[in-house]
């Protein structure tokens, strides 16, 4: 039977270390919190630089099932595996951190496989190899929003967070989107947003034109990180916050001024 191929790559910014890279993709343990489709990744017979780990993921609601066997190689930055048991006939890859050639560094996911049911193969698997693409595709993005995290948590913690809780319409690349800021910094802003949004190119928000170096999804619930190119100054700073947080006690206000309604209890 024909062996299927899939690979991606994901570029992460520059000034990532691949130690700092590798450190998340060899931690098998944070992969479910990283994709929406890995269900749960339970690790078992670790000795030395080698692991068994058994996999629940679902492909657009189909589960799919293996246990395989990981070598940490980390003198290269590269996780190699192959599948002992489970739905792949054969299933052999790698997961690897090198420098792209654009800057930065890539994280790059290859993987040869077969499901081993001939009929199963000939009906679905060309829909099977582009879920497996788009999801592991999806999760290397995952990755590199971790390893991104990790570096804006280094840089940040030197920097205030100012909390200010107040909606606040942005507009990414000429739409206006409905957010609520969380919090606000020189370089970056915490809000919540329902829609599904990319790093714009250009941006503003609380009077500013500013430009966005990164955008991170913190969480599956929408919540999202932006991170500016340039920081703001000091004195416009507290400004804006001045001002979303007198926004945020006069709407609070009109709440608390509200007629009272009658509760009924049973």
């Amino acid at each position: 039977m024909n062996l299927q191929h899939i690979s991606s790559e994901t570029i992460v910014g520059d000034r990532i270390r691949k130690g700092s890279a590798w450190n998340v993709i060899s931690d098998f343990s944070k992969f479910p919190s990283l994709s929406k489709n890995i269900d749960q990744i339970i690790l078992t017979g670790k000795t030395g630089i080698e692991q068994v780990s058994e996999w629940d993921v679902t492909f657009d609601g189909a589960p799919v099932n293996w246990i395989e066997k990981d070598i940490l190689d980390k003198d290269n930055y590269t996780v190699n595996f192959k599948a002992l048991s489970g739905d792949f006939e054969q299933y052999t890859g790698s997961f690897h951190v090198e420098d792209s050639p654009d800057g930065g560094i890539a994280i790059v996911y290859s993987a040869s496989y077969n499901v081993g049911i001939p009929i199963i193969e000939d009906l679905f698997g060309p829909v099977f190899k582009e879920k497996m693409q788009v999801n592991f595709k999806a999760f290397l993005n995952g990755i590199a929003g971790e390893i991104s995290r990790h570096k804006i948590a280094q840089e940040e913690r030197t920097e205030r967070r100012y909390k200010v809780g107040v909606f606040e319409a942005m507009i990414f690349d000429g739409k206006t989107i409905e957010t609520k800021i969380d919090d606000i910094s020189r370089k970056g802003m915490m809000f919540s947003s329902e829609e599904d949004l990319e790093r714009p190119v250009s941006m503003q928000a609380c009077g500013l034109d500013l430009r966005p170096e990164s955008l991170h999804q913190e969480s599956f619930d929408k919540k999202y990180r932006i991170i500016f190119k340039e920081p703001i100054e000091e004195d416009r700073l507290l400004a804006i916050v001045k001002m979303l947080q007198s926004r945020h006690v006069m709407t609070l206000g009109k709440f608390l001024a509200m007629e009272p309604r009658t509760a009924i209890y049973s």
